[in-house]
């Protein structure tokens, strides 16, 4: 999945997140960035936010998909640096 919208000036990307598609039933998400991470957000495509987590400058977490929905969901990712936003598949 490539970006979706992307604040960053410096043009590469800030954080990878897998698996990407992620398994919904006992599933999880990992996020690692570069940077601290400052706040990471999850929304379906409907604009309902499935998940929010305040960073205290932690470079890793682990999101716990096992009750979202099949589908489609906005991550968004805040460093420093900026905001990007990627898609992920919850299968």
């Amino acid at each position: 999945g490539g970006a979706v919208g992307v604040l960053n000036p410096s043009g590469h990307s800030e954080f990878r997140m897998y698996p990407n598609p992620v398994a919904g039933f006992g599933g999880s998400l990992r996020i690692e960035a570069d940077r601290p991470l400052l706040e990471v957000s999850v929304t379906d495509m409907l604009g309902h936010k499935q998940g929010f987590s305040i960073q205290n400058g932690a470079h890793e977490i682990e999101l716990h998909v096992e009750d979202w929905a099949p589908g489609l969901y906005l991550v968004s990712v805040a460093t420093r640096n900026g905001r990007q936003v990627r898609k992920l598949v919850v299968e």
